[in-house]
């Protein structure tokens, strides 16, 4: 940032937080049949603070105290307060489960536009793939199927990787696996140079 002086990025940081149904965070015991396990999640991007209230509370339980906030016990279940979180997040579910692929068949760009590093929907022998041109000019192609639930995964330029916007499943830009809940790879193509699709393209204009 030139405003502060910064010539250039050498790190970057990022984090991808579980946000509960009720908006409020987990901590304290796991199940209250085990007494011996402990819980804190939740915490809805405030970690440093959630996080040190967390070991208060957790500190206080192995000690064999009660709970000292029980608004965020981990065992609790209040159906009613959920449920209007949870109906909020099927309808971003299905935003997304429709509406991206509606936007990702129109939103392509010439691969010949790629530049290193960089990753998007492409057309490539009528099927809609995800794809990503590396540092030594090689095209890596994969299918843009979330292997969890089906939602169509999109890429995230800071990260270069692809990820799912319905449940948060991430994938490296070989499809490999960097985060669950999707216990699969992505359905990959073959990785190869731009001359050799072209070449494989049989006449037709591959698009990106």
């Amino acid at each position: 940032n030139a405003e502060y002086g910064v010539k250039s990025e050498l790190y970057r940081w990022s984090a991808h937080d579980y946000m509960p149904a009720d908006s409020i965070p987990y901590v304290g015991y796991a199940n209250k049949a085990a007494n011996h396990m402990f819980a804190a999640t939740g915490y809805k991007k405030w970690g440093f603070t959630i996080g040190s209230a967390a070991g208060i509370i957790i500190t206080e339980l192995i000690l064999g105290n009660k709970h000292p906030y029980p608004l965020v016990d981990a065992s609790r279940w209040d159906i009613v307060k959920s449920a209007v979180g949870v109906a909020g997040i099927q309808v971003e579910v299905a935003k997304h489960f429709i509406g991206d692929r509606i936007s990702q068949t129109f939103q392509t760009k010439d691969i010949e536009d790629l530049v290193s590093g960089e990753g998007h929907v492409c057309k490539y022998k009528g099927d809609t793939v995800g794809a990503y041109k590396d540092e030594q000019g090689q095209y890596h192609l994969v299918d843009l199927k979330c292997k969890h639930l089906g939602c169509r995964v999109v890429w995230n330029e800071a990260e270069r990787s692809w990820d799912c916007p319905c449940h948060g499943s991430r994938y490296d830009y070989q499809g490999g696996i960097l985060h669950g809940p999707t216990t699969l790879p992505l359905t990959t193509y073959t990785s190869v140079s731009y001359t050799h699709l072209r070449a494989h393209e049989t006449g037709r204009t591959l698009v990106c």
